[in-house]
């Protein structure tokens, strides 16, 4: 901008560019050379303020198609991105009800209760398969190892998923 001003100020008031030490000092050499020459420095600084502007809105910011690009496969990628974060919640949900009813199992959490029961009665069904796969002599002991082999395979398999989705 500073440029630009310059270039007003010689074009306005002649060979200032010249008195300032810039050139010649001789005040005598005012015409139609100095105003020329104003007039063309003007111009470059112009030019260099709007230096990119002249690109179509969206350019820039989405790699040069000038619009929001992506045409319809942007919209289904999009969808499996966030059906991919829905399962991905859903497994981590699921997981940590596992992990809920291990911490209540092992601390000998009262089965009576309706909040322990629905826990612990869901983390069953849960991991039914995983179930009984190491059998160490302790209950508390085998249900921490299963249950929790379980719940980090519902958290893996959740990342997995969302992630193949989120690339799709």
């Amino acid at each position: 901008m500073a440029e630009n001003e310059e270039g007003q100020k010689e074009a306005e008031g002649g060979d200032h560019a010249q008195d300032e030490g810039h050139g010649e000092k001789d005040e005598g050499k005012k015409g139609r050379g100095g105003k020329a020459k104003a007039a063309a420095a003007g111009a470059a600084a112009g030019a260099v303020a709007t230096k990119g502007r002249g690109r179509k809105r969206g350019e820039e910011e989405h790699g040069g198609h000038g619009g929001r690009g992506g045409g319809a496969g942007a919209g289904a990628r999009g969808v499996l991105s966030i059906v991919g974060r829905i399962i991905a919640a859903i497994l981590t949900l699921l997981a940590l009800i596992i992990i809920l009813a291990i911490v209540l199992k092992v601390l000998g959490a009262n089965r009576d209760n309706p909040l322990v029961g629905g826990v612990t009665g869901l983390a069953q069904t849960l991991v039914g398969p995983f179930d009984g796969i190491f059998t160490p002599q302790s209950r508390k002991l085998e249900v921490a190892i299963n249950w929790g082999i379980a719940a980090a395979l519902y958290l893996i398999v959740g990342r997995i998923v969302s992630g193949l989705l989120g690339r799709a």
